[in-house]
């Protein structure tokens, strides 16, 4: 999941980049102008922002990110995780759909959307969302703790009538 990043900016300095995002509309114009290490430091200030439960400032750097790169899977699923924190599920849905349109195969994200159907009492695609980890985790000898978990909610979900 996105919590593993964590960067090193005072609380001040975070609260500055953060005023400065919000203060004009970016272009594309803009987004050309930035490179790889100011995406990575935006990054690592939005997963700051969601270790520390701060959901709306999180959920302000990611999209300000899907902004700036429209094409980065991480981007969305960092969004995607945020808004699902806040309690925004049907738009977290959505953010987690586009995160694995751009990258199919990540079973991280996969998983995370199986956590969120049964958040929003969709046991079915949940189901389907664990029992592709399941099989993809296998296939590439990866991701056992995920593997593991995914067969503990099929288990939970095969109990629960619904």
């Amino acid at each position: 999941m996105m919590i593993d990043y964590i960067c090193n900016f005072t609380e001040a300095e975070m609260n500055e980049i953060l005023i400065n995002l919000l203060k004009q509309p970016i272009t594309l114009s803009d987004a050309s102008r930035i490179d790889q290490s100011d995406l990575d430091d935006i990054f690592s200030l939005g997963c700051k922002r969601l270790i520390q439960k701060n959901y709306g400032q999180a959920i302000t750097v990611f999209r300000y990110l899907c902004v700036l790169n429209p094409f980065e899977a991480k981007y969305y699923e960092a969004y995607a995780s945020s808004l699902f924190a806040d309690g925004n599920l049907t738009v977290a849905l959505n953010r987690y759909q586009m995160a694995l349109l751009f990258d199919p195969r990540n079973i991280d994200i996969i998983y995370s959307l199986g956590l969120l159907y049964i958040a929003m009492g969709n046991y079915n695609s949940a189901k389907i969302k664990f029992e592709s980890v399941i099989t993809k985790g296998i296939n590439l000898n990866s991701h056992t703790d995920l593997v593991k978990k995914s067969h503990s909610y099929l288990a939970q979900i095969k109990q629960y009538k619904y």
